[in-house]
């Protein structure tokens, strides 16, 4: 896809007529891509060849400090090769890669995920309140609650909107907005 640019340099010394050619290529794409994911590929840790980032979304990738280890961590928008859309998560440690979406029911969210943006919600965000309980984190529906780490919200503008947390080795899925 990448084309390659040759530039022929002419140099006249006295009489004699030189010609020097010099070689210029566009680096590769893979290069662009976040560096976890690249390491993720390179250690053998990313789940399957089918999985491919989205890259067509802006931003297609967010960091954060998603499971509040104080490393950063990966949030990538990931497509099948059927076209079906997900999220791929990457904590820093790569000990695992989770996909939501994109074909695999995994965290119990069995759906392609279409939303129109994708954002950083930093730690120390604080909801009026919440749209749905979660025992596990404290939340219950219709209270306030602050984000103890960093999340990812997903939505469709001026419609809904979710967030996506990570605590006690657990992703959950919060409901922001109707």
């Amino acid at each position: 896809m990448f084309t390659q640019v040759r530039v022929v340099v002419v140099v006249l010394i006295t009489t004699s007529l030189v010609v020097v050619s010099v070689a210029f290529s566009q680096p590769s794409r893979a290069q662009y891509f976040p560096y976890l994911y690249r390491q993720a590929l390179s250690t053998g840790v990313w789940p399957s060849p089918d999985i491919q980032p989205l890259i067509d979304h802006n931003p297609y990738y967010i960091h954060g400090d998603f499971d509040g280890d104080g490393q950063t961590d990966l949030a990538m928008r990931v497509h099948n090769h059927e076209n079906k859309r997900g999220l791929a998560i990457l904590h820093a440690t790569l000990d695992t890669v989770y996909i939501i979406g994109a074909g695999e029911p995994i965290l119990g969210i069995n759906r392609e995920l279409n939303e129109e943006y994708m954002r950083l919600l930093p730690r120390g965000r604080r909801l009026r309140q919440a749209f749905v309980s979660i025992p596990d984190l404290g939340i219950t529906e219709g209270s306030p609650f602050e984000f103890d780490r960093d999340a990812i919200e997903l939505g469709f503008v001026a419609k809904s909107a979710w967030a996506l947390y990570f605590k006690v080795g657990k992703h959950y899925e919060i409901k922001l907005a109707d």
